[in-house]
């Protein structure tokens, strides 16, 4: 599965990191705004 987004980013949040079963993980979430007819703000995880 593919997933484009093209956008402006709006804002980034901080870094969050924990622990599981595998070891430590860690993930960033960041805010686009796209630049269609009608912008939508989409919060993505990675």
């Amino acid at each position: 599965m593919n997933l484009e987004i093209t956008g402006k980013l709006i804002t980034l949040l901080p870094e969050t990191t924990g622990q599981g079963k595998n070891g430590t993980w860690t993930k960033r979430e960041f805010v686009i705004e796209t630049a269609d007819q009608y912008p939508k703000k989409v919060c993505i995880s990675a």
